[in-house]
Parts: C-alpha cells; sequence; structure tokens
C-alpha cells in the first residue's frame, strides 16, 4: 500500500494492511500508485531544509505530501501536520516574495518597494557647547586671578604698609 513500512504520521510499523489506513493512528496513507516522491528523511540536515521542502510541495499544489513530510519529520500526528500544511500554504499566498499558483488566476505580488516623495529635511544638530565652555572657562579664570594673583598682591600690600 504505501512506499515505506512505517507510518509516515507516527511511526508505528505497517504490516499485512487490508486498506489504505494505519492501524495506529487512523491515518490515510497515499497509495503506491499516487504516492509522491519526497526526499528521504535521510537528506535533510536542518528544519530549514525540511521546511524547504514543504514550501516546495505546497507551491507543486501537493498539500497531502506536505503534510506527510511534516509529519514524519517533526513527529506530528495527521490533523497538526495538515493543519501546519496549511499555515504554510496561507503565508505562501501572503507573502510578497513568492507566489502561490493555484490556477489560471493565480496572483503575483510586486516585490518592488513603494518610493514615496518626502520634503528633505536638514539633518538635526545638537546645540553648541560653546556658550557653556565660555561661562565656564571665565569663572575659572576669574577664580584663578582672585586666588594667585590678588590674594598675594593683596596680603604684599597690607604688610608693607603695617611696616
Amino acid at each position: 500500500m504505501t512506499t515505506e513500512n512505517i507510518c509516515p504520521f507516527c511511526g508505528a510499523p505497517l504490516e499485512n494492511l487490508t486498506e489504505n489506513k494505519c492501524p495506529s493512528c487512523g491515518s490515510s496513507l497515499p497509495a503506491s500508485s499516487s504516492a509522491t516522491l519526497i526526499s528521504p528523511r535521510s537528506s535533510f540536515n536542518s528544519s530549514a531544509e525540511v521546511m524547504d521542502e514543504v514550501k516546495k510541495l505546497e507551491r507543486e499544489g501537493n498539500a497531502g505530501a506536505a503534510a506527510q513530510v511534516l509529519g514524519s519529520e517533526f513527529g506530528l500526528d495527521q490533523a497538526a501536520a495538515q493543519q501546519t500544511a496549511e499555515q504554510v500554504q496561507i503565508e505562501l499566498q501572503h507573502d510578497g516574495r513568492e507566489s502561490y499558483s493555484s490556477g489560471p488566476e493565480a496572483q503575483t505580488f510586486d516585490t518592488k518597494p513603494e518610493v514615496i516623495d518626502a520634503p528633505i529635511y536638514s539633518t538635526v544638530q545638537k546645540p553648541s557647547n560653546t556658550r557653556n565652555w565660555i561661562i565656564g572657562g571665565s569663572i575659572g579664570a576669574a577664580v584663578f586671578l582672585c586666588c594667585c594673583c590678588c590674594l598675594p598682591l593683596l596680603s604684599i600690600i597690607l604688610s608693607i604698609k603695617n611696616k
């Protein structure tokens, strides 16, 4: 019935099947005549590669195979795998970088950014600190003159006057 000996959804061994369903989880199994070639599990090196395969299958319109890959690679049950495959399909439909083809009326998305004409403003400049430096320097110079020049000179004058 299937191309593999294990269920792609639950991993249970598939032996002596009489119908196209897994005896453990009840998932519908692909028939050998309509089985889709899916990249083998060992060929995926990361989850990103798995998602690339799922997106490729969704773009080809094969949601069942995409759900099968999700189920076997991520250990999802059939319902979760199908829901995830549907979400990937929705994402592909609404993503501006990829177009989803579902027939002759397929939508394509323009990927060029929209240019908005806006007035050019000059760059905002920080206020200058020159005024603060002038005030601080003046105060510093006044204190220096008072402490180093005026006080010694005043003390010399007073000492000469007292003699």
